[in-house]
């Protein structure tokens, strides 16, 4: 009789970030002994939970930050920055610059705007 096993160990820091993820899997009948113990790349194992991750809820009322755009639209938050410029209904709150002072930027898309944005713009 052949036995297939194989067990996989997460490692996290303090806040839940995952540091290492450990393999080990063999074909031992006592499991006393693996064949196999390596380590598996931290981003492999997270780009495919990222595939398979339902898309999140947006709420038509809320204002959305670039940081939450990013996160809704799976794409750097320098990238939801510079599409936020674009769409229609970003509205910036930031401050203009002065003479010794530069302008800081405020970013907010209202979900309705950020919808509509979605849903003429598949990806």
């Amino acid at each position: 009789m052949r036995v297939e096993t194989e067990v996989t160990l997460t490692y996290r820091d303090d806040r839940g970030k995952i540091i290492r993820i450990d393999k080990a899997w063999g074909c031992d009948p006592t499991l006393q002994r693996w064949t196999h113990i390596g380590c598996v790349p931290v981003g492999a194992r997270y780009k495919k939970e990222a595939r398979t991750r339902q898309p999140l809820p947006i709420d038509r009322h809320k204002n959305y930050s670039p940081r939450d755009t990013a996160a809704l639209l799976d794409i750097s938050y320098d990238s939801a920055i510079r599409r936020m410029v674009k769409m229609k209904g970003c509205v910036d709150l930031g401050t203009k610059e002065k003479r010794y002072k530069r302008g800081k930027r405020m970013l907010r898309i209202l979900g309705s705007d950020l919808l509509e944005y979605l849903r003429n713009h598949p990806a």
